[in-house]
């Protein structure tokens, strides 16, 4: 009778098993059949999007993209050119391929005269299918820095990929470019197009950016024009970063014949986007700055820039950067290298994710009794209402911190 038993359970495994592995099959089948008919309906929806777009030859359309900084402008360049036209942007983080045909397809209206379209990448061409969708006459390449290593390589193919915007762009449009950053003026252009370039500091801008000054309450700086005109710019935004992002808008805005006064009073009434750089006062004494959407080493170190700026007690929370390939380590480290000259405390969230901040604030000589790492959270949480309650205190939170991590 044992024996049957024995026999009945291998019987019974070896079922099971097969089961198993021909669900596995069915499911691996089924994805084969039809792949081709998903491919076949996502290119109906793109030519029909197309065909949305050639049936309106007034609408303008403006490229954004950048390794950061791209949705804030086309949320600033948004309330700059709704002033005076009919605008459609690309919501929330629909920037790829299908985002921006989703968008037109169900968005898109005759009475638009303006469309902003977001252009994410991951890969080499990436952006330039969404050029062929959209016809932009406009681009605007805010910044371009390491991010999606792993699936880009390296920095140069994101360099290639970003320009890609520009390179497509018609012999009547305009490029409009940071010429701050030196990924993007060192790039060899070809396309001859017309260039307008903005910053702060580089030679021969056309949009400039002086007297800059920050608060607790945003940032205030004058835009010197390249005709010899200006405009004070004030606004709740923080950092240099969106100083840039507000030049662009600026630019076009301009270029669209909008009166920089008018401009200014747009960009006045700028909200921050979520989780970038977003000012919270939660009390008399605590201000956070809540840069958890970032992921990026220019923005992280841009930040962290924002929060040396403060005149109160400077404490970073963060759990480091992720998705930067073979340089994470490398990049990690230099941000605690940067966070030590600035921070009065630091909390580094996962005690094994954080090792290379860990070994960037030992490298710093940061006092050991300044920072500390938190298992998850609300450890993090915690220990922050511990080093704030003593003193009016700014907390900055860089970097994603989901709920469920801990280590």
């Amino acid at each position: 009778m044992e024996r049957w038993w024995h026999v009945c359970d291998g019987l019974f495994i070896a079922i099971l098993a097969a089961a198993t592995f021909l669900t596995y099959f069915i499911v691996m089948v089924a994805n084969v059949i039809t792949m081709p008919i998903e491919l076949q309906i996502n290119q109906y929806y793109f030519h029909d999007a197309e065909r949305i777009v050639r049936d309106m030859p007034s609408l303008e359309v403006i490229g954004v993209t950048g390794s950061y900084g791209k949705t804030s402008t086309k949320h600033i360049l948004k309330a700059v050119l709704a002033s005076k036209y009919n605008v459609l942007m690309t919501p929330e983080s629909y920037n790829t391929k299908m985002g921006v045909t989703r968008t037109i397809r169900e968005q898109l209206k005759p009475y638009h005269d303006l469309f902003i379209a977001e252009m994410g990448a991951k890969q080499e061409h990436d952006i330039e299918e969404i050029c062929t969708l959209v016809n932009q006459k406009y681009g605007i390449v805010t910044a371009i820095g390491e991010q999606h290593l792993e699936t880009f390589k390296t920095l140069e193919t994101i360099k290639k990929t970003k320009f890609e915007l520009v390179e497509t762009l018609p012999h009547d449009g305009t490029a409009f470019l940071n010429k701050d950053d030196d990924n993007i003026r060192a790039y060899p252009q070809v396309n001859s197009v017309r260039t307008m370039y903005y910053g702060i500091d580089a030679e021969d801008l056309h949009y400039r950016a002086t007297n800059i000054t920050y608060s607790g309450k945003g940032t205030t700086f004058t835009v010197e024009k390249y005709d010899g005109t200006s405009v004070e710019i004030q606004t709740k935004l923080l950092g240099r970063h969106n100083i840039y992002n507000i030049l662009a808008a600026v630019a076009i805005g301009a270029e669209k014949n909008i009166p920089l006064d008018v401009i200014a009073r747009a960009i006045k009434g700028v909200a921050p986007v979520a989780h970038r750089l977003e000012l919270k006062r939660t009390s008399d004494t605590l201000t956070i700055i809540d840069d958890s959407f970032n992921s990026n080493p220019s923005g992280s170190k841009m930040a962290v820039e924002v929060l040396g700026y403060m005149p109160e007690k400077k404490i970073l929370i963060t759990p480091g950067m992720i998705e930067l390939g073979d340089r994470e380590y490398e990049l990690n480290k230099r941000l605690a290298t940067h966070a030590a000259e600035v921070c009065d405390y630091i909390i580094l969230v996962g005690k094994k994710q954080t090792i290379p901040l860990q070994d960037g604030l030992e490298e710093a000589g940061y006092s050991e009794d300044k920072y500390y790492v938190a298992s998850n959270l609300q450890d993090a949480l915690a220990k922050m209402r511990d080093v704030t309650a003593t003193e009016p205190s700014v907390v900055l939170l860089e970097n994603d911190l989901p709920d469920t991590f801990e280590e």
